[in-house]
C-alpha cells in the first residue's frame, strides 16, 4: 500500500509573534511581573524585611522613571 493514495497537505506557518507589537509588549510585561514575583518569593526567604523595603522602593522608583520616559516619547502605556 505505499504512499500512492496519500495527498500532501500544506499547513500554514504559525504567525510570528513579532508581527503583533502589542503582544510583544504584553509578553514583556508578563515576564517582568513573573520575574518580580519570583524575586520577592526568593528574597523574602533569604533577606531581612528592611532589605525588601529598600528593594521595593527601588523597583517603584524605576517603574515611575520608565513611565515618565515612555510618556515623553509618546508611547502608549498598558496599565
Amino acid at each position: 500500500m505505499g504512499s500512492e493514495g496519500v495527498a500532501e497537505v500544506d499547513t500554514p506557518e504559525a504567525p510570528n509573534i513579532s508581527d503583533n507589537p502589542a503582544a510583544d509588549e504584553y509578553d514583556a510585561v508578563d515576564a517582568a511581573a513573573n520575574s518580580l514575583g519570583y524575586l520577592f518569593e526568593r528574597t523574602s526567604k533569604e533577606y531581612s524585611p528592611h532589605l525588601l523595603v529598600i528593594f521595593y522602593v527601588a523597583v517603584c522608583i524605576f517603574a515611575a522613571k520608565m513611565l515618565i520616559w515612555l510618556s515623553k516619547v509618546g508611547a502608549d502605556v498598558l496599565l
